[in-house]
């Protein structure tokens, strides 16, 4: 039954079944104003309405609308703080009338299907269906929801279909559209959303510093192949060219994809570098983003995945931005997974990817400026893994005269596997020390990535990160471990660093001698393996990241006579039994220098006292304890010896059709020559077939 059929019948008999009707709609209080219910005509039982704006029309602030399932005509006002709920984005679905009046009129009319038109709107689980109504003689500029200086959320909506039929190049037509430009504070949030085939854009928050956006959980795909520069996600100023400065919050956890501009030079285009700026008419305006940032100042994106689109995140900050763009999967983009243009912005601890098909990314990150941009571009690049790129970062200058001169700080990040790691295209000094090339010898060298392009010269590259591989504790006795660890947080000057490092490049530990995990990723630079079973002798382990390798010895001593283990602690026991089943009734341990099973060790002998009892589960939870007989064991110095557990007819049948059995062996070791003693135990199923 849906939530609209049961608020019907908990309304047909309130008197009655209150509880009930508190529990099915999470009432607050005995006050509180039942739902509004919007059904089609001719639903048994009937609703309150069946037309949507008739609802809102009469709703008082506060309320909640739910519609059920069905079909219903858009162009819908809401005038009113109301709460907008559908039966579930499958069931309730909205459309698009042929012709839409004007709502509202920003730098344009503006006509959107779902007008949010008061203090505080929600509107939740339903479909809004453009029907690819959108064409510029009766629906202009096409949105799917729309907001003007409200508080608007937006959760668990389809939008689909704001677009022309067929695509052009017409510049409107976006998914949900929340403008707030009064200059007072306003919270946008959209979240859990889904945003299909929009002509222009997916989802867009317009606004100054007084907004606060939440753009979270959200799957935003374009209609790919628009002959029209075309965003995911946007969140910017309407004024940020001059003196604006956009909104604050986070946009994060996102999947956007398939922002790509289909027209060729000089509307569209790999060349990112003719002619202006972004808020100029020329071909970097034309190129599509899966996020766009317009003069933002304390805005975080994070945890997105942005792929497929002309650029996976653009940036543009106010002076003094905080903005953040970190923990973003940014791959498989055309021209550059990211565009920082003017002003600062963090990019940190990124996976930043070329693409698997045959065209590739041009930039990892590309850092420009263009004529007419208000300030220098100037990102922090920090801790990203950028791979597979044709160039790693790429530092430019708009080909018109009169571009800012960029500037980029770039450290602690993994620039390897690209074509080149960093091309300087202009005048700029960039800061590039501390980063990892792909080996040891430095940007240039064999295996490494290179520095390149006419300002070349004006990279500093040195010191660089080395990959070193360190082994703890170095040395160990026989039956010892030792952990040995991979990682990045050193430089090409011997000096040992702190701070952020990059993550997920794989890491491959092969070892001379005993057995170490064959493989790890780095995380925050680094990574660790466990080296084991060592003879005695010198092991090496070796770690290979990007085709690097590099080696760490560890020695590893037999126990010298007189002691039991460095140190002169006591014996050392480790219980690891190999048998599990008891075939014939009867279980053997072997005792011995060094073991396998249960393990004493101390050369000069031992003498070990073996106790144990067996715990039977039966039916009904019941429980038999079968106490074993002690049993004394003598160890020659590098001998061994046997405990044989031999069982009773009668506790053989108790094992074999108990629920469950489980065996514990408690033994205590004596070294006979230093006289210290230790205990271990151990716990195993144990099982009679």
């Amino acid at each position: 039954m849906t939530r609209l059929k049961r608020q019907r019948l908990a309304l047909s008999v309130a008197a009655t079944v209150s509880a009930v009707t508190c529990a099915l709609f999470v009432v607050s209080s005995a006050s509180a104003a039942a739902p509004i219910t919007v059904c089609p005509a001719g639903s048994v039982p009937a609703c309150a309405y069946t037309t949507i704006q008739n609802a809102i029309d009469v709703a008082p602030d506060n309320a909640t609308i739910l519609v059920g399932p069905g079909a219903y005509a858009g162009a819908l006002d809401i005038k009113h703080s109301v709460t907008l709920e559908g039966d579930g984005p499958a069931n309730t679905i909205i459309t698009a009338p042929a012709s839409l009046s004007t709502s509202f009129t920003t730098s344009g009319p503006n006509d959107p299907i779902v007008y949010a038109d008061a203090a505080s709107v929600t509107i939740k689980n339903l479909t809004v269906d453009g029907q690819n109504e959108g064409n510029p003689a009766l629906n202009y500029r096409f949105e799917g929801i729309a907001s003007y200086n409200d508080n608007v959320t937006v959760d668990n909506v389809t939008v689909m279909g704001i677009a022309d039929n067929p695509l052009d190049g017409d510049q409107t037509g976006t998914g949900i559209y929340a403008v707030a430009d009064d200059g007072n504070p306003h919270t946008i949030t959209i979240t859990n959303s889904r945003v299909y085939g929009s002509n222009k854009n997916g989802i867009v928050a317009n606004g100054d510093a007084q907004v606060t956006v939440d753009v979270t959980g959200n799957i935003v795909v374009a209609a790919g192949g628009s002959p029209i520069g075309s965003n995911g996600i946007e969140i910017y100023n309407d004024f940020w060219a001059a003196n604006g400065v956009g909104p604050s919050g986070t946009v994060s956890g996102n999947v956007v994809s398939g922002n790509v501009c289909n027209l060729a030079q000089p509307t569209c285009g790999t060349d990112l570098l003719s002619d202006g700026y972004l808020g100029g008419n020329n071909d970097v305006n034309g190129d599509s983003a899966g996020i766009l940032l317009g003069n933002v100042a304390a805005l975080t994106v994070s945890g997105n995945t942005v792929t497929d689109s002309d650029i996976g995140v653009w940036s543009t900050t106010a002076p003094g931005s905080t903005a953040k763009i970190t923990g973003n999967t940014i791959e498989d983009n055309l021209y550059a997974d990211v565009l920082a243009e003017f002003g600062p912005v963090a990019i940190t601890a990124n996976t930043i990817a070329g693409g698997t098909d045959s065209t590739g990314t041009l930039a990892g990150v590309l850092v420009a400026n263009y004529n007419g941009d208000p300030s220098s571009s100037a990102p922090t690049i920090t801790a990203n893994t950028i791979s597979g790129t044709a160039d790693g970062v790429e530092v430019a200058q708009g080909e018109t005269p009169g571009a800012p001169l960029p500037s980029a700080t770039i450290s602690h990040n993994a620039i390897s596997g690209n074509s080149t790691g960093i091309e300087n295209l202009t005048a700029a000094t960039v800061a590039a020390a501390e980063n990892w090339f792909g080996c040891n010898a430095g940007p240039g060298s064999t295996g490494c990535d290179t520095i390149s392009g006419p300002g070349a010269g004006h990279v500093t590259s040195a010191p660089h990160l080395v990959l070193a591989v360190t082994a703890s504790p170095s040395s160990v006795t026989v039956g010892q471990t030792s952990s040995v660890t991979a990682g990045l947080a050193q430089d090409s000057s011997g000096a040992t660093l702190t701070g952020a490092f990059p993550s997920g490049l794989p890491v491959a530990f092969v070892a001379s001698a005993g057995s170490v995990g064959p493989t790890g990723t780095l995380d925050d630079g680094s990574t660790s393996t466990t080296l084991s079973g060592t003879p005695v002798g010198t092991a090496t382990v070796t770690a290979t990241v990007n085709g690097q390798p590099v080696s760490a010895t560890i020695n590893t001593s037999a126990v010298s006579s007189g002691q039991s283990v460095p140190g002169g602690t006591p014996p050392a026991l480790t219980l690891a039994p190999r048998l599990a089943f008891l075939p014939s009734g009867s279980l053997s341990l072997l005792v011995r220098h060094p073991g396998s099973a249960l393990t004493v060790f101390c050369v000069d002998g031992c003498s070990a006292t073996v106790t144990g009892q067996i715990v039977v589960t039966l039916a009904h939870h019941k429980h038999e304890t079968l106490m074993l007989n002690q049993t004394q064991l003598t160890v020659a110095a590098g001998g061994a010896s046997v405990y044989t557990l031999v069982l009773t007819s009668f506790e053989r049948t108790v094992i074999k059709h108990a629920v469950k059995s489980v065996l514990t062996l408690s033994v205590a070791a004596k070294d006979t020559v230093t006289g210290k003693t230790t205990t271990g135990q151990q716990s195993f199923a144990v099982k009679i077939t």
